[in-house]
């Protein structure tokens, strides 16, 4: 599903065509709604050469969404993986040696020990936000999946805004069994019941 398609669904399933021009505002809410009750997304992308900084070798720029790396893979390198520096342990990396830890850099940028070879790609899974909305081609693998989540969303301050408490709460009742059910999916695969605050979008609030 693209934002186009979204703005469309939210207005022909409330019947409300002459809220039309809010609707890209109920979805932005929705979005933050998202990020405030969601605790995790997990994401996969590449790192190539298009990410490399130009002024240091060894650094990559990492996804504007990025939120917590999970894990970061060197292509084509035996043992590939290459695990986050203990503290003091980067310090004894040479340029010169096999990439074997990184660093995160501070200003959405990732270091590693020692410098990555010439086209390096990197797999790399993080924890982030879904990207928002903004042109009516955009999609991202959320909303694909997850169209309810963002038209319940939606739904809930569209209604929020004709003042139709029976609606309302039927949206959000709908918005928090998928979330409910995500956050579900997500803890198991990162292997525990409960995921630790620092992995969250936010820190909840009100609507």
């Amino acid at each position: 599903m693209t934002y186009a398609q979204l703005k469309t669904a939210v207005i022909e399933d409330t019947h409300r065509p002459d809220l039309a021009a809010l609707v890209p505002r109920f979805i932005r809410e929705a979005e933050d709604m998202i990020r405030r009750e969601m605790v995790a997304y997990i994401l996969t992308t590449t790192l190539s050469e298009a990410d490399r900084s130009l002024s240091n070798p060894a650094q990559y720029a990492l996804p504007a969404n990025t939120l917590v790396i999970r894990r970061i893979a060197l292509q084509g390198q035996l043992g590939g993986e290459i695990i986050r520096a203990a503290l003091g342990a980067s310090s004894r990396y040479t340029d010169t040696m096999r990439v074997g830890i990184y660093v995160e850099a501070g200003d959405g940028l990732i270091e590693f020990r020692g410098t990555p070879p010439a086209d390096a790609i990197f797999d790399l899974t993080y924890f982030g936000a879904p990207p928002r909305l903004v042109d009516d081609i955009d999609t991202n693998e959320l909303l694909d999946e997850n169209e309810t989540l963002y038209k319940s969303g939606a739904m809930f301050y569209l209604y929020q805004n004709t003042q139709d408490r029976e609606l309302a709460s039927d949206a959000l009742a709908v918005f928090r069994g998928v979330i409910e059910t995500l956050n579900e999916q997500i803890a198991r695969k990162i292997g525990g019941a409960k995921i630790t605050a620092s992995y969250q979008f936010g820190k909840g609030g009100g609507y």
